[in-house]
C-alpha cells in the first residue's frame, strides 16, 4: 500500500492522434495526474519542433495538448535527446568536436525551444539513443571524458529550465552495466555541480536498462547523490504484449511503489501505451487504475484495488473469481515473452536473427547482467551453448503455460451464468491468444537456439552428420511456426503480439536462410 501521495504523478503518452488525445488528455486529469508526459511518437527530439521539415506542423500539434492539459491543470513535459542533429561547423570526418562552443549552442537550442513553446512546462533529457553518443569515444573528438561531456551537456541545458523555472528531468537510461557505472559516475558530477537547483530531477525505470520483469530494481533509486527523483513505469507493456493479451501487474506496481516511498522518491511516471497500441479499452486497463490510486495514497494493498476493479468490471457474483483467474497472465505471459527467464523477444514480437542471437550473447540482457550469481551466470552460460536438456526446459515452460490458459478457460466456464457471456467469451478468447502465443513462442524460440547450437558446432568442428540431425530439428520448428501463420491470421487478425502472422512468415524465412547457409544446403 501507499499512504502518501506522489508529489508528481504522471502520464506518458507515445500516440500521436490528435483524436485519441484529446479523450486520453482530459483523461489523465480526472484520473488524478497532475503531469503528462508526450514522447516516442509524438516528440523525441526538440529539434522536430525547430527546423526540420514538419515542424509547424509537429509545433501545432504540441501546442495544442499543452492548452488542452492546461486547461484540465496538467503540466506538460517533453522528451528530448542529445547529441542530435549537431551542425557542421562541429563536425570533423563525421565526429562531433566536443568543444565549449558546442555548449553554447545546446543552450540556444533549449533558448529557442522556448521561444517557440513558451507554455511547455518541461523536459525530459535523455543520452542514449541519440544519433551521438556521449558514452562512446567513436562518434566525439574531445579529451574530456563520458561523464564530464554528460556533466556539461546536462548543465547547458538546465541552464535555460533554470532561467525559465521549468523542470529539467534527466533521465539517465543506458544499455549496459559498464555504461551504468559511468552513469553513476556522471551523476556524482552533476550533482556536486548542480545538485541546489530546484529544477533539476533525475527521471529513470524502475528497473536497469528496460523493462524485464525479473531484473531487479534500478540501483539509482535512492542513489542520485541527493537529487530529487522520479521514476517510470510501463503499463503499455511494450514487452508483454503492448496490451494485445492482458498482462496483470498489479503485484509489480504495488511492490515498486512501496519500494520508491520508501526511497523518498517524488512522483511517477506511467507509459499508458506503446505507441498506437493502447492499454486503454483493454484488460490491461486493471493496471493503470492500480497505479492511479496508489500514487495518490491509498490505505488499500495492490491486490485490493485489483481485486475492486475486477469486481466493477465483471460483476460481485463473478468478480473477485475472475480476479485469481485472470492473475494468472502475468506468469502466463511471462513464460511466453522471457524464455527461461531470458529477455529474447522484440518489443513483443518474435526475435529477428540478429536481435535474438544478440540477447544470447550479450549479458546484459540476462539477470546475470544485474544480479551478482553464480547461478545466473551459470544460467546464463547454458542459454549461450544450447543442449536438448534447454530444449526440454523450454517445452516444458511453454507447456505449464499452456496448462494454465486450458485450466483458466475451464474455470471461467464454470462460473456459468454468474459471468455474463460477453465476458466470459472475451476472457476466454483471451486465454486461448496467449496459449496459442505460447505455441508460436515455443517453435520460434526452439529455432533460434538450434541455430546457436549449429553455429556453436560448425565453430568447435563437429561432423557434417551431427550439425544435420539438429538442422533437421531446427527445420521442423519452423514448418510446423509456417502452418500457424494462416490460424492465427483467421482467429486474431495480423496485430497480435506475438502470434503476428506476417511476423512468422519473415522469421521462418529469415532463420531458414540461415539454417541453409550453417548446412551448407
Amino acid at each position: 500500500m501507499s499512504n502518501s501521495t506522489m508529489e508528481m504523478r504522471a502520464w506518458q503518452f507515445q500516440d500521436s492522434d490528435w483524436g485519441y488525445l484529446q479523450t486520453a488528455i482530459p483523461l489523465a486529469a480526472q484520473s488524478g495526474m497532475n503531469r503528462i508526459q508526450l514522447s516516442h511518437g509524438i516528440i523525441m527530439r526538440a529539434d522536430e519542433l525547430l527546423d526540420e521539415p514538419g515542424a509547424e506542423a509537429k509545433r501545432q500539434l504540441v501546442s495544442d495538448c499543452i492548452a488542452l492539459a492546461h486547461q484540465h491543470g496538467l503540466k506538460v513535459d517533453i522528451w528530448t535527446h542529445e547529441l542530435c542533429r549537431v551542425p557542421e561547423q562541429f563536425t570533423v570526418g563525421g565526429k562531433v568536436k566536443f568543444v565549449p562552443e558546442l555548449q553554447r549552442y545546446i543552450e540556444r537550442k533549449y533558448d529557442r525551444l522556448f521561444g517557440v513553446l513558451p507554455e511547455l512546462d518541461g523536459i525530459v533529457l535523455t543520452f542514449a539513443e541519440s544519433e551521438v553518443s556521449l558514452y562512446q569515444d567513436e562518434g566525439v573528438i574531445s579529451e574530456l571524458p563520458p561523464v564530464e561531456r554528460v556533466a556539461r551537456i546536462t548543465e547547458a541545458i538546465s541552464n535555460v529550465c533554470e532561467r525559465k523555472r521549468r523542470p529539467l528531468f534527466l533521465r539517465p537510461f543506458v544499455w549496459g552495466p559498464d555504461e551504468l557505472r559511468m552513469m553513476e559516475r556522471a551523476l556524482a558530477i552533476i550533482a556536486k555541480r548542480l545538485g541546489n537547483r530546484q529544477n533539476l530531477f533525475v527521471m529513470e525505470k524502475y528497473v536497469p536498462y528496460d523493462w524485464h520483469p525479473y531484473f531487479p530494481f534500478h540501483p539509482f533509486i535512492g542513489n542520485c547523490n541527493g537529487m530529487k527523483m522520479v521514476v517510470e513505469m510501463d503499463l503499455g507493456n511494450e514487452f508483454t504484449g503492448r496490451s494485445t493479451m492482458p498482462y496483470m501487474m498489479h503485484h509489480t506496481i504495488g511492490n515498486t511503489l512501496e519500494y520508491c516511498e520508501q526511497q523518498a522518491v517524488i512522483g511517477m511516471v506511467a507509459r499508458v501505451e506503446r505507441y498506437s497500441s493502447h492499454a486503454f479499452g483493454t484488460l490491461n486497463e486493471a493496471n493503470i487504475s492500480v497505479y492511479n490510486q496508489m500514487v495518490q495514497g491509498t490505505d488499500s494493498t495492490a491486490e485490493q484495488l485489483y481485486q475492486n476493479w475486477c469486481i466493477e468490471r465483471f460483476g460481485t457474483e463473478a468478480g473477485a473469481e475472475v480476479a485469481r483467474i485472470l492473475a494468472r497472465s502475468f506468469d502466463i505471459v511471462n513464460r511466453i515473452m522471457f524464455p527461461l527467464n531470458h529477455w529474447l523477444t522484440e518489443h513483443s514480437q518474435l526475435s529477428s536473427l540478429a536481435h535474438g542471437t544478440a540477447h544470447i550473447s550479450d549479458i546484459s540482457f540476462a539477470m546475470a547482467g544485474w544480479v551478482s550469481s553464480p547461478h545466473l551466470i551459470y544460467q546464463y552460460q547454458r542459454l549461450q551453448n544450447p543442449n536438448d536438456d534447454i530444449i526440454l526446459e523450454l517445452h516444458s515452460e511453454k507447456e505449464l503455460a499452456r496448462e494454465l490458459c486450458r485450466r483458466s478457460v475451464d474455470e471461467l466456464t464454470a462460473l456459468g451464468p454468474c459471468l455474463s457471456a460477453e465476458n466470459a467469451a472475451l476472457l476466454k478468447q483471451q486465454f486461448e491468444l496467449m496459449k496459442t502465443s505460447a505455441d508460436v513462442a515455443e517453435l520460434q524460440q526452439i529455432a533460434l537456439l538450434r541455430i546457436v547450437q549449429l553455429r556453436n558446432m560448425l565453430a568447435n568442428g563437429s561432423s557434417v552428420e551431427e550439425r544435420t540431425v539438429i538442422g533437421l530439428k531446427a527445420h521442423k520448428s519452423l514448418q510446423l511456426l509456417l502452418r500457424m501463420a494462416p490460424d492465427v491470421e483467421r482467429q486474431y487478425g495480423n496485430n497480435r503480439m506475438p502470434a503476428n502472422p506476417q511476423r512468422i512468415e519473415l522469421i521462418v524465412r529469415e532463420y531458414t536462410a540461415e539454417l541453409q547457409r550453417l548446412l551448407g544446403e
